[in-house]
């Protein structure tokens, strides 16, 4: 008994400390000075706006879904630099870590067990480039169901009536937070309710039924009437699903594909996806492995669809790789010797491990999109997050807190670093054609002149580079009405004259 207590204490330590190290690589960590980016910035900026008194959609633009402004928002009352969103972003990485865990014991040991969940966690990091994405708070609830499944197989057929609300509630947040990524769930859902009724277990699969759509529905009345009595649904409606249906229309598809199969190959989850397919055809033939296929299939799918090649569409993946893993070690140790079993698992850490990452700190050195602790970007040999400082510092330095600014494609970031608000919703205007969406420019414009901003921020040559048409109507503005009073490595900082 007092081993088992001393194990699962190990165990808890070693979870804890390897989510702490994990961490690190976030841009919300107190520890770290770097530039919020990308995504990550857009959302901080939600809940920074909303604390000020702003509404999503009404006041801030974006088709995510309403979760990730509320996580936001909520990240603004806890400690941190400029938001808390760290202690919620680790609170969800510890969940999916416990969670990749608990899984792999389904058919693992503990040692084996903790391999993996290294291996996943090695794997993760990469994906999870700046943090505070949608898909790095979708991981624990899609961990949570995979852990569900594959209990449901292993250990007596059987999911609890609050397990099967709490599947439904995680699927409904899930939506919430980006709609495409429940695409993960159907084929689990539809292998769960082919083997109630192939088992007759009509029961059962009623009790399912109605705890999922309990789950479901709860969220999803309250996420409407939040909506509806704030008097954002109109928005929400057109930005969530109208405009983003709209959004994906202009999708790369083919480039998305070629670039889901190039990280597929690259960071050797092919090589497992491969073993385990051959071991499910040849050797196992059990429906749980085809749902686990399936979940696979539709969430590279679910990537595609997005038809953008960026790395965090990829992170519901990896849980379905590391089940795999698990699946195959439980097959592969049993063959050998308790000696020669710690032997192989020896041998994995040394090959496989220094290979993840040697892999992924190779491409964080060389792309400079991903958050690294190697090498950081620069702008004309100067550190990139340096200049940005510089510039959030000057637009502060010649502005109050009642004044607003515009920052053109800079994502949130020139807002978070200055502690100004845009002047419209469009702070962040979205990566589209402009010449297929003419009422956003047209309301983009309308917004930008009844409220100007003081200072409008551009990156070198922004106007130029664009190629979109509404450059000239911005240009003809700062002509007229703005001045060029600072210049660094990257940025043009434009101050509004005294004009009646």
């Amino acid at each position: 008994m007092k081993r088992l207590l001393h194990q699962r204490k190990f165990t808890l330590i070693y979870i804890v400390v390897f989510t702490l190290i994990m961490s690190l690589l976030l841009t919300t960590n107190p520890l770290t000075d770097k530039v919020w980016r990308g995504d990550s910035s857009i959302f901080i900026y939600f809940g920074k706006a909303m604390r000020a008194g702003k509404s999503m959609y009404t006041d801030i633009f974006d088709h995510k879904g309403p979760v990730i402004f509320v996580l936001n928002y909520l990240g603004t009352f806890l400690p941190g630099r400029v938001t808390g969103m760290y202690w919620i972003e680790l609170v969800a990485l510890f969940g999916t870590l416990v969670g990749v865990y608990k899984t792999g014991r389904l058919t693992l040991k503990r040692p084996l067990s903790l391999f993996v969940m290294t291996l996943f966690g090695l794997t993760l990091a990469r994906y999870l480039q700046n943090g505070n994405l949608t898909e790095s708070y979708a991981l624990p609830l899609w961990v949570y169901s995979l852990y569900l499944f594959q209990r449901y197989y292993h250990l007596g057929h059987q999911i609890k009536k609050h397990e099967s609300i709490l599947v439904g509630a995680s699927i409904m947040v899930t939506f919430l937070l980006r709609a495409n990524l429940i695409l993960s769930w159907v084929p689990l859902i539809v292998v769960l309710m082919a083997d109630y009724i192939h088992r007759c277990k009509w029961g059962e699969l009623k009790h399912c039924i109605i705890g999922c759509g309990i789950g479901l529905g709860m969220v999803g009345l309250v996420a409407t009437v939040l909506l509806y009595v704030t008097g954002i649904w109109n928005d929400f409606i057109y930005q969530a699903f109208s405009f983003n249906f709209l959004y994906l229309g202009e999708a790369n598809w083919n480039g998305a594909l070629e670039f889901v199969l190039r990280e597929m190959l690259s960071d050797y989850s092919i090589i497992w996806v491969g073993m385990y397919a051959i071991y499910t055809i040849w050797y196992k033939r059990s429906v749980s492995s085809f749902g686990l296929m399936g979940a696979l299939i539709l969430t590279l799918y679910s990537a595609i669809l997005s038809g953008r090649p960026y790395l965090h569409y990829l992170m519901l993946i990896f849980p379905i790789v590391a089940i795999m893993i698990s699946e195959l070690l439980s097959v592969i140790v049993p063959f050998f010797s308790r000696s020669t079993a710690k032997k192989i698992l020896a041998l994995c850490c040394v090959a496989y491990i220094p290979l993840i990452v040697a892999f992924n700190t190779n491409l964080a050195i060389e792309n400079p999109n991903i958050v690294n602790w190697i090498s950081g970007r620069t702008v004309m040999n100067r550190p990139y997050d340096t200049v940005a400082k510089e510039a959030g510092d000057y637009i502060r330095s010649v502005t109050t807190s009642s004044d607003s600014i515009y920052s053109l494609f800079e994502a949130g970031r020139l807002y978070l670093l200055s502690d100004r608000l845009a002047n419209t919703k469009y702070f962040s205007l979205p990566a589209v054609d402009f010449n297929q969406f003419p009422e956003i420019l047209e309301d983009f414009y309308q917004e930008f002149d009844a409220t100007p901003p003081k200072v409008v921020v551009l990156k070198h040559h922004a106007l130029a580079d664009t190629g979109q048409p509404f450059v000239k109507q911005l240009d003809d503005r700062l002509q007229s009405d703005y001045e060029l009073t600072y210049s660094n490595a990257r940025y043009d900082i434009f101050i509004r004259k005294n004009v009646n």
